[in-house]
């Protein structure tokens, strides 16, 4: 269609859509120096399609991967020569030109496209190796005169004494500590000696676990069920039981979505701070803010099921109650 025909769009979408293709960016942000400027060229493209001439894509895709504007292509018009005139039936005649120019400008252009897209993969794919060869150079080269000069730097450095005592300071210098011992075991000894160090601290944090297990466990059964909100490690081992927790209570605070009802027992409690938990919709009058308001101040005691709320860095302790005998004064 973009070729001339005259019931296609004349626009350089279709040209757009074979770049992208092409180069494998279709439905992709490219940047300008992406295919070594094409890039920025496609970009352009995308947005100048519709009003943009074959004449100016050609310009602009040479501006952007550095090379010379190609020349239009020459069109060849048809010269009457004098003396001869032109018949009636040819002046009749619609002129092919505007397709041939559309055609060979298209052409022009797509064979501009493919050699940028080759001169952009060849730069790309010799990178690695003329970089090697860059590095590899003067490795290759170095050796040569070290190995010319070699044997006179031996010459001159055998009858000289100071290598000596540096070689017997550095014996001398490591026989009070242990570190030789380590430094020339084998890897075999190294992994022996790792394997039974890891083996060692494995047993001493399951032998501190277990022992704090148990200790936990003595405490659990020295509260009787009953916590304070000091006692959170304790009840962190109580999720799903039934427990009581104590104190004064200082404040009530609703959730986000205001759906449950809070009872604090601290002036600035922390997220994770246990606490009672009343649900709105399934409470009754009696657990509503302001029933339980008169209790502000003073020391009481919730029991129901402890549940742990836990979300992103949050594992809050709450009780749930789910009547007003669950409050007591104390």
């Amino acid at each position: 269609k973009w070729l001339g025909k005259s019931d296609g769009q004349r626009g350089l979408e279709p040209l757009v859509t074979l770049a992208e293709e092409v180069l494998g960016w279709r439905g992709k942000a490219v940047a300008d120096h992406d295919g070594g400027g094409l890039g920025a060229w496609l970009k352009w493209l995308r947005l100048s399609a519709s009003s943009a001439t074959f004449l100016q894509a050609r310009e602009k895709l040479a501006q952007s991967i550095g090379i010379a504007a190609p020349s239009p292509s020459p069109v060849h018009r048809a010269v009457r020569q004098a003396g001869k005139p032109v018949a009636a039936k040819k002046i009749k005649r619609k002129s092919s030109l505007p397709l041939i120019l559309f055609s060979t400008t298209g052409l022009a252009l797509i064979a501009l496209g493919a050699y940028a897209l080759v001169r952009w993969n060849e730069a790309r794919q010799p990178q690695t190796p003329v970089a090697l060869a860059s590095v590899e150079e003067p490795k290759a080269e170095a050796p040569i005169p070290k190995k010319k000069k070699a044997p006179k730097v031996v010459e001159e450095a055998t009858p000289e004494p100071t290598p000596e005592p540096e070689a017997v300071v550095k014996a001398e210098a490591p026989v009070e500590s242990a570190a030789p011992a380590i430094t020339g075991e084998t890897d075999e000894q190294r992994a022996n000696r790792n394997a039974i160090e890891f083996t060692d601290l494995s047993i001493k944090q399951t032998k501190a676990s277990d022992e704090k297990a148990a200790q936990q466990k003595t405490a659990v059964a020295a509260k009787n069920g009953v916590f304070t909100i000091a006692d959170s490690e304790l009840l962190a081992t109580q999720d799903g039981n039934e427990v009581s927790l104590e104190g004064t209570l200082k404040g009530f605070k609703k959730s986000t979505k205001g759906k449950t009802l809070y009872l604090l027992f601290s002036e600035n409690p922390e997220q994770n701070e246990a606490r009672g938990a009343i649900f709105i919709s399934k409470a009754g009058e009696d657990l509503s803010e302001t029933n339980l308001t008169t209790l502000l101040g003073k020391k009481i005691k919730i029991s129901g099921k402890l549940n742990i709320n836990k979300g992103y860095r949050l594992e809050r302790q709450e009780i749930e109650i789910k009547k007003r005998a669950a409050i007591e004064l104390q």
